[in-house]
């Protein structure tokens, strides 16, 4: 029961990203914040659906590093 209610989680994270993904494309700061939150999120949900699943936990934890870099040169181009 636990583990449905964990990849329930897992769709509002993945929905929390998509939404930063179309916060970006209209040029919003917050779009960064919200696409690194439902990434955080969905490695927490994701490791607690399936404990083995430590690829996608790496790959979301690159995912996160690459956006927050993205984010880090995108806020040094508006200066």
């Amino acid at each position: 029961m636990t583990e449905f209610l964990w990849l329930h989680l897992d769709y509002v994270a993945m929905a929390v990203i998509l939404l930063g993904y179309f916060r970006m494309s209209a040029l919003k700061v917050d779009g960064w914040v919200w696409t690194c939150l439902g990434s955080m999120l969905l490695v927490i949900f994701g490791t607690l659906v399936v404990p083995s699943a430590m690829g996608v936990a790496i790959g979301n934890a690159i995912f996160i590093v690459v956006t927050i870099r993205g984010f880090i040169k995108w806020r040094k181009k508006l200066q």
